[in-house]
C-alpha cells in the first residue's frame, strides 16, 4: 500500500527532480497525489492505484504487490519541446528494474508496465500528462 512512497523516494533522488524544480526532497516539485490546481508546472506526483499481498500457501504473505501511477504533468506546449516527456523518460530510467530500500520500505523491484498520455484542460490551463505505471514489489 506505500508503493507510491517508494517510488517518490527514488525519483526526489533522480535526475528526474532536476527537471521539476531541483533536486532533493525540499526543492523538487515531486508529490505524494495531487497537487492541485495551483502549483507551477512541470511537477510530479504518485498515487497507489491497487494493493494486494503476494499469494502463499505458507502462511503471512511477505511481499506486497502495488500497482503505483506516476503522473509526470507540464504545459502542453512545453511537451513539443521535450517538457513533459523528457521528465517522464528520466523518471522511467530511474524507476525500472530499481531496488533497495527507499522511505524506509524494502523494495523487491519496480516495474515498468505502460504509459498513457493525454491532455487535461481546467480553467486556467491546460496540461499534457504522461501516466506511467509501474508494479512495485514492496517485503513487508
Amino acid at each position: 500500500m506505500n508503493g507510491h512512497l517508494a517510488v517518490i523516494d527514488v525519483l526526489r533522488n533522480s535526475a528526474a527532480a532536476n527537471y521539476v524544480g531541483g533536486s532533493g526532497v525540499t526543492n523538487a516539485r515531486i508529490f505524494a497525489g495531487d497537487p492541485g490546481e495551483t502549483e507551477p508546472l512541470p511537477y510530479i506526483y504518485a498515487e497507489t492505484f491497487d494493493a494486494e499481498a503476494f499469494d502463499t500457501t505458507s502462511g503471512a504473505a511477505t511481499t506486497d504487490h502495488d500497482l503505483v501511477k506516476v503522473f509526470i504533468c507540464d504545459t502542453k506546449e512545453n511537451d513539443t519541446n521535450g517538457g513533459a516527456r523528457t521528465i517522464a523518460a528520466a523518471s522511467r530510467a530511474a524507476l525500472d528494474e530499481t531496488g533497495g530500500t527507499y522511505n524506509g520500505y524494502t523494495v523487491e523491484n519496480i516495474r515498468y508496465l505502460r504509459v498513457d498520455t493525454y491532455d487535461i484542460h481546467l480553467t486556467n490551463r491546460r496540461m499534457r500528462v504522461h501516466e506511467q505505471d509501474y508494479e512495485v514489489r514492496i517485503r513487508v
